[in-house]
């Protein structure tokens, strides 16, 4: 369409939009090698090359402005010189750097440029570079046939009379884009093809609008080789296109187990009418494929087929319409094949040596081009996505796709020798710390290198090393004495890490037994089965703790200071041994029932040294606080490396919420060292936290994000972050790496003396960037499960790679990075972990069977809801089940992070094809799905208030003042918002006992209008405020 004939310019074609749209034209550009078999002057070859230039306008195109377009217009109205430059050949390089040729500005410069090297006054080898704007692959070879044909005749042909102009392709294009046809429109609005999703997960996370494509030469197939795929592929009836797409897909298939979108780069012309014409005619198009295993070749060539066959008639109506999308959308994975068979095969007087070809925006490309005499693969990338490291890998690992491949098997590649070295160099962690045989050597050695040293402190008390020393001896021969607990013997303690825990398990570790921490909160059910499944011979009560244990199967001790003090000079020499289990913490168990990991002190001693060394390079610090639950081994890390430094271990006032102990935390002047749990972490996003002196803070028990890692730099810039990645049965940590802002969160490296095998399920080991388990050897690895062989030998299995040996499997899903650093992304079986908890959701299912033989079947699964985790049971049943009653059994027998807030009932669940529960199927969750009461309104002031509040908390409407609010979903993290919601509107604030006693509006409201309530009337408006609900860790 000419849109001014003043000016004699012309729309851009939607090819041209999308492209202009990228910015940056001078790194999209198509180039060709030209070898000159038979003597071309110089002057000749340049009035041959004018000649084809006149004859097709579009490669005198420049771009010209005009207010009140959006695009600049294309014409040829102003003629420049042709750029032609003779170059030096350099013997030594297969390539020539071109790189000082790279400015190019379309409104200035002719679309095609040159680049000759002569020998003597003939011209050896002429570059032909012609800027995307303006040329696809087609267009550059179809010059160079103008360019042959012309020379051949020692004139130019003058038969392109029936030449369509790139003007009118234009025109043509724009005018299918802008009218569609119906079923076009309703096929690209079905056809799902992704642009976002990035298959290849070593690539640079953060989306870059930056392009700086770099070419590499994969292989080229020649001779033989050459001759074996050619041979093979007519045998097979495949062609070579597609059989070297099909190696391609199998590449980005070791990182995805799904599906790929590849973008598509046409060679030839769709319709013979456009044969003769040049410019950006070709649409880079969407193909989907699925992943699928052990085809015959027919049935890929068929496959592969078929998905061309689907986008065929409908190609001319694709758009990427970048001019609507402000992202600047692409195909991140580009496949193209060029057949120069018959370009080679025209005249022994020429000879194409080289195509480079950049298009369209790509984070990775695939070129195969075929010369006739054999097959050259290229693999582009975008610098700014993939690193250098990363580059070597891409480059290695693709290889093996292509280099001698004559068949189409399925191949089942090792590692290379690049992956193997970097892997090997991750987990060369020997290293030899003090050797000890009891973790209480360590501590020992602080007792007598700092007695007057602070140990335990809080408002109200404050220990010293030599009185903390002096009361677990005591403590110890307490034991002994009067319980005859000798080496190798399990106490429980039941409570929380107060001074009392402290001292209790020094002294239960200098008796020579293990200790059992069991939170106080657990359903006593759930106490009594750790209780009797560890056979414990004492259990310890803190003395402090107000709650209702005369259910507990067993003899409690609650010792005090002045009993313990009468067993002060007893002395009991203790041998300790390294293998000598140092405590054993009970998890969720897949089979229903929890399971006892055991500890011993070479594990815990390795871990602490290493952590002492890794955290504190700097001696100074290290004062911790423990305000996190006994059971949960995250309070391991603050209790043995603040206790092995001489530092102090702030002990934090258990009756107060999370919240307000983080905040206290941060602020207290006492304490440098904290470590989380991300969930904690997202508990401090509106809090006003300023001037916070913590100098290290390090995270742990669940996947940490990006989002997380910019609240704790707003707290504190200067702090440092750091990720560690482990389970318990790897004690604690076991792989670490700090963390800092804006770059991709990875759990890093082994610690010293563990190693990391990611596996396939064949037990083979993973490329870099393929997905695995994570499997764990080394010292801090786990004895086993506590009286559980079965399970001991199901997890912890002998090391395909060193019989000596065992290696634990985590279930944890991951892989390796190009520079040795691991990133965590997913749990394998049902296990996950939700604010910090280990939860094995079998547990929960196998509980929920118990309620009622009228469950047939039980899922549960883990959903998102407010961008937060919830657990939902989905139900088949034969009969109507009770929530309320179903809610009330699962609180008597699990801790309460492990109940549903939601329950589903289905007629069935969703399948997968071969039978199995398909959890992706499942539906996400509704207002019918919460556990509510009979609606009854709200009948005052009070009561509203708190309805909105829940109301808008919860997203659940109506809520009456009758229904539970764990019933309704709710949980710490919602509680926390709540309580300051409360405390804003009403200027009461609630204790965490208060609202576990009175879950409902209902109860809640009147014992805020209790007589010895005392209102403190409305606050002032402020970003936070202090707040009081249940702990979470």
């Amino acid at each position: 369409m000419n849109i001014n004939n003043d000016m004699n310019g012309f729309e851009f074609s939607e090819n041209q939009k999308n492209l202009w749209n990228l910015k940056d034209s001078k790194e999209y550009y198509n180039q060709i090698k030209i070898e000159f078999k038979k003597p071309v002057t110089a002057e000749n070859l340049l009035e041959v090359i004018e000649n084809i230039i006149t004859d097709n306008e579009i490669l005198s195109y420049k771009t010209i402005s005009k207010e009140g377009f959006k695009y600049p217009i294309q014409s040829d109205a102003v003629k420049g010189k042709t750029e032609w430059f003779e170059i030096e050949e350099d013997k030594n390089k297969e390539e020539i750097d071109l790189g000082k040729f790279a400015s190019y500005d379309p409104a200035i410069n002719n679309p095609i440029r040159f680049f000759l090297i002569k020998e003597s006054t003939n011209v050896k080898f002429l570059y032909v570079r012609v800027y995307s704007l303006w040329s696809d692959s087609f267009s550059l070879i179809l010059f160079s046939k103008l360019l042959f044909s012309s020379l051949n005749l020692n004139k130019h042909k003058d038969e392109n009379s029936d030449i369509i102009e790139y003007s009118g392709f234009s025109s043509w294009q724009n005018e299918l884009i802008s009218e569609p046809e119906p079923e076009a429109v309703l096929f690209w609005k079905k056809y799902k093809f992704d642009l976002e999703r990035k298959n290849i997960p070593f690539q640079n996370d953060a989306e870059t609008v930056l392009f700086k494509p770099q070419r590499a030469e994969i292989c080229k197939i020649e001779r033989d080789d050459y001759s074996k795929i050619t041979s093979f592929c007519n045998d097979a009836k495949i062609s070579k296109e597609y059989f070297l797409l099909n190696q391609f897909l199998k590449y980005l298939f070791l990182f995805d187990e799904t599906e790929v979108t590849i973008g598509y780069i046409p060679f030839q012309r769709k319709y013979k009418e456009l044969s003769n014409t040049l410019g950006l005619v070709n649409t880079i198009t969407p193909l989907i494929f699925e992943k699928s295993s052990h085809l015959e070749v027919a049935e890929v060539a068929n496959y592969i087929q078929k998905q061309f066959d689907s986008v065929l008639d409908w190609t001319d109506f694709f758009t990427l319409d970048r001019e609507n999308d402000s992202t600047g959308s692409y195909f991140k994975y580009q496949f193209e094949f060029i057949d120069l068979k018959e370009e080679n095969e025209f005249d022994n007087s020429f000879l194409i040596h080289d195509v480079f070809l950049v298009q369209d925006k790509f984070d990775l490309k695939l070129s195969c081009i075929d010369y006739g005499t054999h097959l050259s693969i290229d693999l582009y990338y975008n610098e700014e996505v993939f690193a250098e490291a990363e580059q070597n890998i891409l480059k290695i690992q693709i290889e093996k796709y292509f280099k001698n491949r004559s068949d189409n098997e399925i191949e089942s590649f090792g590692i290379s020798e690049l992956e193997d070295s970097i892997i090997i160099h991750s987990n060369n962690t020997q290293h030899v710390f003090g050797a000890v045989d009891s973790i209480l050597e360590l501590f020992n050695d602080q007792v007598a290198s700092f007695p007057d040293n602070t140990a335990i402190l809080n408002e109200n008390i404050k220990i010293n090393y030599n009185d903390l020393n002096s009361k677990s001896d005591q403590f110890k021969n307490y034991l002994i004495e009067k319980f005859n607990i000798s080496k190798g013997d399990a106490v429980c303690f039941i409570g929380n890490a107060t001074e009392w825990y402290i001292i209790s398990v020094l002294g239960i570790l200098k008796s020579g037994a293990y200790y059992i921490p069991i939170d106080a909160n657990y359903p006593i059910n759930r106490i009594n089965y750790i209780l009797g499944e560890s056979k414990c011979k004492v259990i310890v009560c803190d003395p402090d703790l107000a709650i209702d244990l005369s259910a507990v199967n067993g003899e409690i001790v609650t010792p005090s200071y002045d009993e313990i003090l009468g067993y002060k000079d007893y002395k009991h020499e203790i041998k300790y041994d390294k293998t000598d289990i140092a405590y054993c913490i009970f998890t969720s168990g897949s089979t229903g029932k929890p399971k006892g990991c055991m500890i011993s002190h070479c594990n815990l001693s390795n871990y602490i040294q290493w952590a002492n060394k890794y955290y504190f390079e700097d001696t100074n610090f290290g004062n911790w606080a423990l305000f996190t639950s006994i059971s949960f081994d995250l309070s391991v890390t603050a209790l043995f490396t603040a206790l092995t430094r001489g530092r102090k271990l702030w002990i934090s006032n258990f009756d107060k919420e999370i919240t307000s102990l983080l905040k206290e935390s941060l602020l207290n002047p006492e304490i440098d060292t904290l470590k989380i749990t991300p969930a904690h972490i997202s508990l401090l996003k509106d809090q006003d936290i300023k001037n916070s002196q913590i100098k290290r803070i390090i995270c742990g028990g669940e996947k940490l994000f990006n989002y997380q890692i910019d609240i704790l730099k707003g707290i504190n810039e200067d702090v440092r972050i750091f990720n560690e990645y482990g389970p318990t049965e790897a004690t604690v940590g076991c792989v670490a790496a700090e963390v800092f802002k804006d770059t991709k969160v990875v759990i890093g490296k082994p610690i010293a003396n563990m190693q990391v095998y990611i596996l396939d399920e064949l037990l083979g080991i993973c490329h870099i960037g393929q997905t695995g388990e994570i499997f764990l050897s080394g010292l801090s690895l786990s004895k086993g499960y506590l009286n559980n062989d079965s399970l001991t030998d199901e997890k912890f299995i002998v090391n395909p790679f060193n019989a000596n040996e065992k290696i634990y499997r985590t279930g944890d899903i991951g892989y390796w990075l190009a520079d040795g650093n691991i990133e965590y992304l997913e749990r394998k079986d049902q296990q996950v972990k939700i604010r910090g908890y280990r939860i094995e959701l079998g547990e929960i299912e196998s509980e929920i069977l118990q309620f009622s033989t009228d469950i047939n079947q039980v899922v549960v699964d883990v959903k998102e809801k407010n961008q937060d985790k919830i657990i939902v049971a989905y139900l088949v049943s034969s009969s109507n089940i009770d929530k309320n009653k179903l809610r009330a059994f699962l609180n008597e027998n699990l801790p309460y992070y492990m109940v549903p807030g939601f329950y589903v009932a289905l007629e069935n669940l969703p399948l997968t094809p071969n039978g199995k529960i398909d959890r992706k199927s499942l539906p996400n969750v509704g207002l019918e799905d919460v556990v509510k009461n009979q609606y009854v309104a709200a009948n005052n002031e009070i009561q509203h208030k708190i309805v909105e509040i829940w109301q808008e908390l919860l997203g659940i409407e109506p809520i009456g003042i009758r229904d539970n609010f764990f019933g309704l979903g709710g949980h710490s993290l919602i509680a926390v918002q709540i309580f300051n919601k409360i405390f804003k509107e009403l200027g009461k604030s609630i204790s965490l006992k208060l609202f576990f006693e009175n879950p409902t509006i209902e109860s809640l409201s009147l014992q805020l209008k209790e007589e010895h309530y005392v209102a403190i009337g409305a606050a002032d408006v402020m970003e936070s405020y202090p707040m009081s609900p249940p702990n979470v860790s």
